[in-house]
């Protein structure tokens, strides 16, 4: 089973077919949900009596974002319904962008500081952390979402002279993935 979510919310479920269920043909699927508080799974589609080889189904009533939800299939036939195969998915998507980074203060020839505010949609997940990149390259560490600030010290960056155009981009981090990069921040040294 193959579970998506968007930050709609909703979760979409894709399974295939397997040949047999309980020794017999399949005549068709159950597919259960939780209600993502370890309540009883209730059923959100009921194909028992349609075989298809592949199916889709999309659930988007009550579905909360953020929030952690177990999904179930079940192959029905004569015999019964199969064991169930069991998938797990936190509601949500990678967030938008942040908002276009802003030099904060620049102290002459030794470091230099940007911020920049949280993303207008953070994808119905919190975001984890903030990743800075510098002329291409995303810098080590990470910065926690309630900072949204950089301090880089230029001093002791020799390959950066007088004149030289440095461009800072963001993107911000969920549990889903990355954000595209902020609209740049070119920061002339000197």
């Amino acid at each position: 089973m193959t579970l998506t979510s968007t930050a709609t919310p909703s979760i979409e479920a894709h399974w295939t077919a397997p040949a047999q269920a309980n020794g017999g043909l399949i005549a068709g699927y159950k597919l259960y949900i939780d209600n993502a508080a370890g309540g009883e799974d209730t059923v959100v589609f009921d194909g028992s009596k349609d075989r298809p080889a592949t199916y889709s189904n999309i659930i988007s009533s009550s579905i909360t974002c953020g929030a952690l939800y177990t999904l179930k299939v079940t192959a029905v036939n004569v015999a019964g319904e199969s064991d169930p195969t069991i998938g797990q998915i936190e509601v949500g998507e990678p967030s938008s962008a942040p908002l276009h980074p802003t030099r904060t203060a620049i102290t002459a020839l030794s470091s230099l500081s940007i911020a920049w505010s949280d993303p207008l949609q953070d994808g119905c997940l919190p975001i984890l952390h903030y990743i800075v990149n510098r002329d291409g390259v995303d810098l080590a560490g990470q910065i926690i979402p309630s900072s949204n600030s950089f301090t880089y010290d230029i001093s002791s960056a020799a390959t950066y002279p007088l004149g030289t155009a440095i461009t800072y981009k963001i993107n911000a981090v969920n549990i889903a993935g990355a954000s595209a990069y902020s609209v740049p921040l070119v920061v002339t040294v000197g």
